[in-house]
C-alpha cells in the first residue's frame, strides 16, 4: 500500500496533474497455485493475448455489421478504416470468430494444474 501511495505522489509531483491514471489488472492468478515466476508470466501472456485478440475480433465483427448496414464492400481496407484497426490486425483476425474467454480460462486451468486448483481465479477477468 505504501508503494502505491509513493508512486501516486511521485506522479503528481512530476506531472503536476492530480488525475492519476488507474491501471487495473486484467486478471488475477491464484496466490496458492505453486507456479514458478516463468509459468505465471507464460499464463499471463496467453490470457492477455486471448483478451486482446477477442477485442480485435469484436471490433472487426462490429465494423462488418456497420459496413453491411451502409451498403459498402466488405474488404480489408474498409473493415480496417471502420474498426480503427491496422490493416495487418484485420488481415490476421478477420477470419476468426469471438471466443468464450471463460471457456479458454477453464481449459488453461485444467491444462496447467490437472484441474486440482484454479490457477486463474474465476470472476477476475476484466474484458
Amino acid at each position: 500500500m505504501l508503494r502505491t501511495v509513493e508512486v501516486t505522489y511521485r506522479y503528481i509531483i512530476e506531472t503536476d496533474d492530480i488525475n492519476v491514471p488507474i491501471n487495473h489488472k486484467t486478471f488475477h492468478l491464484n496466490a496458492n497455485s505453486g507456479l514458478s515466476g516463468y509459468e505465471r508470466k507464460r499464463l499471463a501472456n496467453i490470457v492477455n493475448g486471448l483478451i486482446r485478440r477477442y477485442a480485435s475480433v469484436k471490433q472487426i465483427d462490429e465494423a462488418k455489421i456497420e459496413l453491411k448496414r451502409k451498403g459498402k464492400k466488405l474488404n480489408r481496407v474498409n473493415i480496417a478504416n471502420e474498426a480503427g484497426l491496422s490493416l495487418k490486425t484485420v488481415s490476421r483476425n478477420a477470419h476468426l470468430t469471438p471466443v468464450d474467454i471463460a471457456e479458454q480460462i477453464l481449459s488453461l486451468n485444467c491444462e496447467v494444474n490437472s484441474g486440482q486448483k484454479d490457477i486463474i481465479e474465476k470472476g477476475t477477468i476484466n474484458v
